[in-house]
């Protein structure tokens, strides 16, 4: 009788266990959705010369360098500008590439702008850096998302007679509820 009940004990037990394996619906797992790339972000913070100190020397005008933190799977291109903008805007640099580079997130930039490229030195001149994974073949524009930094050349200095516009990509966070807005 002893073996009778273990043997019944058995078969309900795996009776039990086919019903549960039963009740369980198996879904085939989803794909999970792929994250789009973070646009590169130049460091502000790193830049040389700080973007804030002009360039006063159009003779000696010092490399002009940029960390960029991107994707590490991605490669980087960005463009160089003398006097975005203007009439004449020259593009002192096109369609440069950084490899992309897997053991690292930020990647150095660094180029320099001729004494012929900057133009007139006796007057004020932006020198501008823009950063993208890609951009339109024929057109200063970004197919994505991307940053830029202006650097600003000023002979011998001088602030008088400098004009200061400034319609680039702000930092996140830069502005805030109060700029700008009525009350």
């Amino acid at each position: 009788m002893a073996r009778e009940g273990r043997e019944l004990a058995w078969v309900v037990l795996g009776a039990t266990a086919v019903a549960i394996a039963a009740c369980v619906l198996v879904e085939p797992p989803q794909e999970l959705p792929i994250p789009l790339p973070r646009r590169p972000l130049i460091l502000h913070t790193s830049l040389q010369p700080p973007q804030d100190k002009p360039l006063t020397n159009a003779t000696s005008l010092p490399s002009l360098v940029a960390f960029v933190d991107a994707e590490p799977s991605k490669a980087i291109n960005y463009r160089v500008w003398v006097d975005f903008g203007s009439t004449d805007s020259p593009l002192a640099l096109n369609n440069t590439n950084v490899p992309a580079d897997p053991s690292a997130a930020n990647r150095r930039i660094e180029f320099a702008v001729s004494y012929a490229e900057l133009g007139d030195a006796r007057f004020c001149h932006s020198i501008k850096l823009v950063v993208a994974y890609e951009f339109f073949p024929v057109s200063n524009t970004p197919t994505t998302e991307g940053d830029e930094v202006t650097w600003t050349y000023r002979p011998g200095g001088d602030t008088g007679g400098c004009i200061s516009l400034d319609g680039g990509i702000p930092d996140a966070g830069v502005l805030d509820a109060s700029d700008g807005a009525s009350e």
